[in-house]
């Protein structure tokens, strides 16, 4: 039987039925008339939750990531077509001749010194977004930043062993060496040994059949590297995480026609935490939460061939995994948030949870909190903030709401 080709990511095409859905839940979606006719439409895997991305991720689904014109021939380089290299208004420059000045430091006091640069332009593309700051237990004067550096391709790390007074670098921390991009979201953490650790997002395209259907899809994973010199060296990554593309053949409905079901994960927003085992404090766990995101298509092919989709549903749950062998292992994810339903229509579910971030007591107790936008949507109405308690190092939790509040109307990336 001949084989169609189906693209995921930006290029997924598939044809939707809306015939069977009522008019009212496509309400207020002038982009989405309701007919009964199929139509090509563009569905793309990110398209129920870009506008929840930020850094990288975000700039690379909108084509704004200015790493993307030199990926000549990178999957990624075609499946998200790059516009015009510029953030914000700021074009990248001409190359650059040497490192940036740095901001002269003055004298120590108990108030805060004058803003100090740390970060240097080295190419044609002079930003660098997302810092991350983290403290060595064992010496307070030892500093690591972790950022994300356009000049680069993953995240690169800054050093000071005076407070902050100076600072060496920029060192590269690389992303695994079978995926084909960083996607930003450092974060730096310590454990008592004065190890430091460095957790990014990778991304890469993976490949997947459905019946007569081949495809191609963007997926993810959290690479964690560790330095045992300070940060000026990092391992090579090894991926604490990973999302992978889904297919399954359910039962026939009542038609007897085969529903296939299409699911498309990426892992976004990672936070990491080092602290002491609830089974044993004088042994430290690495614990890496993040929020999964994944978009179902339920899909038929009629006579055998032609793909035909309902419309998507994204799911959303924070999840975690840890190592307890300063991170060659990892554990399997554990669901710590519930996971919610966004999909369309005027009264259809809109919820997101985002932004986790874990902390670990001094007696072992693991902490961890994020944000749902409740039903109305994100960037809409009102959320709340949940905190989740674990005392078995993070195998079983107990959630309560902390507080509610009015979301402001704008993605603040």
């Amino acid at each position: 039987m001949t084989r169609r080709f189906l693209t995921v990511s930006v290029h997924l095409i598939l044809l939707f039925i809306t015939a069977s859905f009522p008019s009212s839940a496509l309400a207020g979606h002038e982009q989405e008339p309701n007919f009964s006719v199929p139509r090509p439409l563009d569905a793309s895997m990110m398209d129920a939750f870009q506008r929840n991305l930020s850094g990288s991720a975000w700039l690379i689904t909108e084509g704004l990531d200015p790493r993307l014109t030199t990926l000549n021939g990178n999957p990624l380089g075609k499946l998200f077509q790059p516009q015009e290299a510029k953030v914000r208004g700021i074009s990248p420059q001409a190359s650059v001749g040497g490192a940036g000045p740095l901001v002269p430091y003055r004298d120590p006091s108990q108030k805060f010194s004058r803003n100090i640069l740390v970060t240097r332009d080295f190419s044609r593309i002079p930003f660098q977004t997302e810092p991350s700051l983290a403290i060595d237990p064992k010496d307070p004067e030892h500093l690591i930043l972790g950022v994300i550096d356009y000049s680069f391709p993953g995240i690169t790390t800054y050093n000071s062993i005076d407070g902050g007074a100076t600072w060496e670098g920029p060192y590269q921390v690389k992303y695994p060496i079978d995926d084909l991009g960083a996607a930003g979201d450092p974060v730096i953490a310590f454990d008592r040994k004065g190890n430091a650790y460095a957790a990014a997002i990778s991304v890469d395209v993976e490949e997947f059949t459905l019946h007569t259907a081949v495809g191609d899809a963007t997926v993810s994973a959290i690479p964690i590297s560790v330095s045992r010199d300070g940060g000026f060296t990092w391992s090579e990554p090894i991926a604490s995480a990973r999302s992978h593309v889904t297919t399954s053949v359910p039962e026939p409905d009542e038609e007897n026609l085969p529903r296939y079901e299409l699911a498309l994960p990426f892992l976004d927003k990672p936070w990491l935490t080092v602290g002491p085992s609830k089974e044993n404090t004088d042994q430290d766990v690495i614990y890496v939460t993040y929020t999964k995101f994944e978009t179902r298509f339920k899909i038929f092919f009629l006579f055998d061939v032609e793909p035909f989709s309902e419309i998507p549903v994204t799911e959303t749950s924070i999840e975690m995994v840890r190592s307890e062998d300063g991170g060659l292992t990892w554990s399997n994810p554990v669901s710590v948030s519930p996971i919610v339903l966004s999909t369309q229509g005027e009264n259809a579910p809109k919820r997101v949870v985002q932004g986790s971030q874990p902390s670990v007591a001094p007696d072992g107790t693991l902490y961890v909190t994020w944000m749902d936008s409740t039903d109305d949507d994100s960037f809409e109405g009102r959320a709340e903030i949940y905190v989740a308690r674990s005392e078995d190092n993070g195998r079983t939790f107990v959630t309560s709401r902390a507080s509610d509040f009015n979301e402001i109307g704008f993605n603040a990336r």
